[in-house]
């Protein structure tokens, strides 16, 4: 998938009126991140692109978030249902400290909440 379509997929889940905020990112280990969002009230997770290098995944998740975060509409969907503690943040192409191997496959998700939970 390209930047464009990840977009766009985001926006197709994300236009629901059950969901109130989401966040973005890669992972290395989906079952894992998935656990660690349920804990901290985000109720649902979904993998966009799988499959990826290292370098794909955060070229795409740079990418996007810069799309989504600086440079579309603060009016839109897009932006206003991004996590709010998130949105305003730097982000740079990082694995948060991991080493990449050549043989590691990424996947971007989203994950989100309803309007029912504030937590998060």
């Amino acid at each position: 998938m390209t930047s464009d379509q990840i977009i766009a997929t985001i926006a197709a889940i994300i236009a629901s009126p059950q969901i109130e905020q989401y966040k973005f990112g890669l992972t290395l280990n989906s079952p894992r991140r998935r656990k660690q969002y349920i804990g901290v009230g985000f109720e649902h997770f979904a993998i966009i692109d799988t499959w990826l290098s290292c370098d794909d995944a955060l070229s795409k998740e740079q990418t996007v978030f810069n799309k989504i975060t600086q440079e579309s509409d603060k009016r839109s969907a897009l932006y206003r249902k991004y996590h709010h503690k998130s949105r305003g943040a730097k982000t740079g192409r990082s694995l948060g400290g991991k080493i990449p191997v050549s043989t590691d496959r990424y996947d971007l998700y989203i994950a989100w909440w309803a309007p029912t939970n504030n937590d998060g």
